[in-house]
């Protein structure tokens, strides 16, 4: 059907209306810019971007004002699956051989140009017909498009707009997540401290016990040559050879304390 815009003096197909024209909105050439996407849209995917077969009116404003298209690679990967003998006609019939191919010639910057010149938002399509050609020359001279930019930010954006819930659950999981690995790090941080605390501990035990073993053997008959020396005095020979002793602060204190 033929719908006239607001004014009167314009009028358009559903098929191929932007979402200003059926929301009576003053046109101007980013109206065209998207006529323009549509056209190109079908053209090389063999399909237009919204199917408005057999959907009311009010159906059809809303799909046109809210729903955003797929991009065109999508919506051949889509045809392969539902309607493969369509699929191979449309691959054909631009000398792609399978669908396959025509989705893979498709996904990346001829997708972003026309994801751009079908943006819902005016002032967020291409500014004027020269910038959306230039795209396409670029395409073909296999040099970088403009609208790459913008437009991966722009759908990830819309994208999580129609999909917060499912988002915050996401964030939720990955944060709990993120806490029991921190948690279970912490703790064999904390077992590894603990470790290396009672491995020093017995370290110093250790050394400790050798001490005081070699400072009473002095007491021994065969190493005093018979002389019968006092507690006090082994003590005190201790306590001098502690000073020489190259020892950690902490095994020092426990022998000083012994002593």
């Amino acid at each position: 059907p033929i719908e006239a815009t607001a004014e009167g003096s314009r009028f358009f197909s559903p098929a191929s209306a932007a979402p200003e024209q059926v929301q009576g909105i003053a046109t101007t050439v980013a109206t065209d810019i998207y006529a323009l996407g549509v056209l190109l849209y079908e053209m090389l995917a063999g399909c237009p971007p919204l199917d408005m077969r057999s959907h009311a009116p009010t159906e059809i404003v809303r799909a046109i004002v809210e729903t955003i298209p797929p991009l065109a690679s999508r919506s051949v990967a889509a045809m392969a699956t539902k309607q493969p003998d369509l699929a191979r006609e449309v691959a054909d019939a631009r000398r792609l051989g399978e669908p396959g191919a025509l989705r893979r010639q498709l996904s990346g910057d001829l997708d972003l140009i026309l994801a751009r010149a079908l943006r819902k938002e005016p002032e967020h399509r291409y500014g004027n017909v020269e910038r959306f050609a230039a795209d396409l020359r670029a395409v073909l001279e296999s040099r970088p498009i403009a609208a790459r930019r913008g437009e991966v930010a722009y759908r990830l954006g819309k994208f999580a707009r129609r999909n917060t819930a499912k988002l915050l659950l996401g964030a939720l999981a990955a944060l709990f997540a993120i806490a029991f690995v921190v948690g279970m790090v912490l703790q064999s941080l904390e077992v590894a401290r603990a470790r290396d605390h009672a491995e020093a501990r017995r370290e110093q035990a250790e050394q400790v016990t050798a001490f005081l073993i070699d400072l009473f053997r002095a007491a021994d008959p065969n190493v005093a040559q018979g002389r019968d020396r006092t507690a006090q005095e082994l003590l005190v020979e201790g306590a001098a050879r502690l000073q020489r002793l190259e020892l950690d602060t902490s095994t020092r204190a426990a022998l000083a304390t012994a002593i």
